[in-house]
């Protein structure tokens, strides 16, 4: 896992560099689809694209652009900086950017379940503990229930770049009325001897049709030392 993503890895940057990156997340639009740090089973629709903004512990944003193809087919990248909000260097993260894959297996609309398997290279600003996604498969389940639905997810993945490669995911979240949702997302290393269990919340908010607003909390298990991890996640999407 990257911890340098909360250090400075460039002391002589600036930020007027950032500026086109940021305006360009905010005048485009929903990269990658993800539980609260894992990637869930959805696959963006043909000819949508999106842009996130996920803003970080130490200042940190990072800006990220998807592109979905013929209804099974998903790639993104992603980049950013720590102290991009606040003073002295920017905390520019190693290159090169993140890179994320998604193919869909199964979908929903005519299958029981979704099915999907991809790629992600990112690693999650929004938590300490938690590494990248690496190479992954994920199903999951979205079940109505009159106003309330709950959005069940299941996954596995290895990082090629950490020694405690393997991980397990579960999430069983709760949408209200299609505005909010609360979902709690479990991750074990059973290759750890410590922080086994890593637990991320996520309480979103749908304020306009495709555009949304999140914030997160990482590492509640083991955050009691060093106190949880709050970050925010807005996230956008439209079509061509």
């Amino acid at each position: 896992m990257n911890r340098k993503r909360f250090a400075t890895e460039n002391p002589q940057a600036k930020r007027p560099i950032f500026i086109p990156l940021l305006l360009l997340a905010m005048g485009c639009v929903a990269f990658g689809q993800s539980y609260v740090h894992r990637p869930d089973a959805r696959v963006a629709s043909h000819g949508s694209y999106g842009v996130g903004l996920h803003l970080a512990p130490g200042g940190g944003l990072l800006a990220g652009l998807s592109v979905g193809f013929f209804d099974r087919f998903q790639i993104g990248l992603s980049y950013g900086g720590g102290n991009i909000i606040g003073s002295g260097p920017i905390e520019w993260y190693p290159l090169p950017p993140g890179v994320q894959v998604k193919i869909a297996i199964l979908d929903e609309a005519s299958f029981p379940l979704s099915l999907a398997v991809g790629f992600d290279s990112q690693d999650p600003v929004g938590s300490v503990d938690i590494n990248q996604a690496g190479f992954y498969l994920v199903a999951g389940k979205l079940i109505p229930a009159g106003w309330v639905a709950f959005d069940l997810g299941l996954g596995a993945g290895y990082d090629l770049l950490d020694e405690n490669a393997f991980h397990l995911y579960a999430v069983s979240g709760v949408v209200l009325g299609d505005v909010f949702s609360i979902t709690p997302e479990l991750t074990v290393y059973p290759q750890r001897q410590e922080d086994v269990l890593n637990l991320g919340l996520s309480f979103k908010w749908e304020i306009y049709e495709g555009t949304g607003a999140e914030f997160l909390l990482a590492d509640i298990l083991t955050g009691p030392v060093e106190g949880w991890t709050r970050s925010v996640r807005f996230q956008i999407t439209q079509e061509f």
